[in-house]
């Protein structure tokens, strides 16, 4: 049954692909609202693809950045599906199958991570986004992982917000489904390879995705204050949507938090990511 479902899935998504890709050709001169609307509509029609639907907590930013944890390829397809944006991503996503077409087609920004002078490059396209009428999405922790936690955050994508007052606003998202392991199936982690994970997930039927956003900060002068606050929300939704305990997750206290505005804009803790 699990065979025949993947076989049915996989031909329709193949029909889904060639229409996608056609229609980004025609993308390269459109303006970036439109290539965000264009991602959301393709995000809709390959989540009921593959069975995959979404319940959302609170209402969407309008602008600024949206930063949110990161487990898998099929982030992307969720989050463009409940608004239009345009997405920060590393490098290679731009060579992965269909996601690889859908974030070109869609404006995404891409940032190789190895070399730490792309930053400047990337923090200026946020600008232009921004300035569309766009919120740009940014997966802060810089990786994909299991969800068992929530990464360290890397700061340096944060300080265009703080140089421009943008307000940012943390997201969660974690999926669910009834049979099989969403940290095998779903997450895409590790050494995983696309190829067999995909077919994999295929196979799997009702797959639930959740997305909680949390209210949006602004008017904080400190970049890894900010990454740090934003940090605590995504945990505090995880904890809230998926019950997880936040003292497991390192986070830290208000008054902690607090503090960090007294702190050089060098200084570093051991909470703070030391590769941001």
């Amino acid at each position: 049954m699990s065979f025949l479902l993947a076989a049915r899935k996989l031909t329709r998504f193949a029909g889904i692909c060639r229409a996608a890709t056609k229609e980004a050709r025609q993308l390269a001169d459109a303006s970036l609202l439109a290539r965000a609307q264009w991602s959301n509509r393709w995000g809709l029609e390959i989540m009921d693809c593959l069975d995959l639907s979404s319940r959302v907590y609170a209402e969407p930013p309008k602008h600024g950045l949206l930063v949110c944890n990161h487990l898998s390829y099929l982030d992307v397809l969720v989050l463009a599906a409940a608004q239009p944006l345009v997405f920060v991503c590393k490098e290679e996503v731009r060579s992965w199958p269909v996601i690889g077409t859908l974030t070109r087609g869609g404006g995404t920004i891409y940032i190789n991570r190895q070399q730490k002078s792309d930053v400047s490059r990337v923090t200026e396209a946020f600008k232009t986004v921004i300035e569309a009428g766009v919120v740009c999405c940014v997966f802060p922790e810089g990786t994909s992982s299991d969800g068992s936690s929530v990464l360290p955050f890397r700061s340096s994508l944060f300080q265009s917000a703080v140089e421009h007052d943008w307000p940012v606003t943390p997201a969660w998202l974690g999926y669910k489904m009834p049979e099989g392991s969403v940290e095998q199936d779903v997450c895409y982690w590790g050494d995983m390879t696309f190829g067999p994970h995909f077919l994999k997930l295929l196979s799997r039927s009702r797959i639930s995705a959740t997305l909680a956003y949390g209210q949006p900060l602004q008017g904080i002068g400190c970049r890894k204050k900010l990454s740090l606050l934003s940090r605590n929300q995504v945990i505090g939704l995880k904890d809230q949507y998926a019950g997880a305990a936040i003292s497991t997750e390192n986070s830290m206290s208000e008054t902690q938090l607090e503090s960090l505005s007294t702190w050089p804009q060098g200084a570093f803790l051991s909470q703070i990511d030391k590769t941001a």
